[in-house]
């Protein structure tokens, strides 16, 4: 063997080794060495990008209206009361209220608990309807949340990498990236988004009426 193909074979051999090492081996950025989080696996019945179709699991659960004894249509009082008994907060009464306009709405934003770091609580017309958990990103992940909750409800009805979203029987149930669960009684939402609807349509009427003026 000449010198010329010595080389070409010892070149060989270094690219296969540099290969090989390197399709197993986790990158690194500043020197430490980073894990990529997994991802979930969109399912086979995919009918379009970022939408599934919402197959349930044999034993798939109803979506719950609502996170464990707080449920929708609770007034504030109901709401509050259950959250000082509830380990996963740290509710402490009115300071934790907010107000916000149109249709008497209010929201409880509170601090949380270990795997839970903080609560969103929205009442309109002194029932509730929108629920917001943002978990601890320190305690718990994105995958084995998307994990528990795929196998507890089945297959989310869309899904995207930013969340994954199941929908059925009038409750929407989102987690979305970072880290959050959120809860919506789509009877409530969608009567106040019609009535959002009404508004901007008085508004343009108000608005033409005037310019008739002119």
């Amino acid at each position: 063997m000449d010198r010329y193909c010595f080389y070409q074979t010892v070149v060989g051999l270094f690219l296969v080794l540099f290969l090989v090492v390197h399709a197993d081996a986790l990158h690194s950025q500043n020197g430490e060495t980073v894990i990529e989080p997994p991802f979930p696996t969109i399912p086979t019945d995919t009918v379009a990008p970022g939408s599934v179709t919402g197959i349930l699991a044999p034993d798939a659960r109803d979506l719950p209206r609502g996170f464990g004894t707080i449920t929708f249509g609770l007034s504030r009082d109901e709401v509050g009361e259950r959250l000082i008994n509830d380990p996963n907060f740290d509710y402490r009464g009115d300071p934790d209220v907010q107000f916000l306009p149109r249709r008497e709405q209010v929201v409880i934003d509170t601090a949380g608990f270990d795997f839970v770091d903080r609560g969103y609580f929205q009442f309109s017309d002194g029932g509730l309807y929108s629920i917001i958990i943002k978990l601890n990103t320190r305690m718990m992940d994105y995958f084995t949340m998307y994990t528990q909750l795929s196998g507890s409800y089945g297959h989310p009805d869309s899904i995207t990498p930013q969340r994954a979203v199941w929908e059925r029987d009038g409750v929407r149930l989102a987690l979305e990236r970072p880290l959050s669960v959120k809860y919506l009684d789509l009877a409530v939402f969608d009567e106040m988004r019609e009535e959002g609807r009404m508004r901007e349509s008085d508004r343009a009427a108000a608005r033409r009426e005037f310019l008739d003026q002119f």
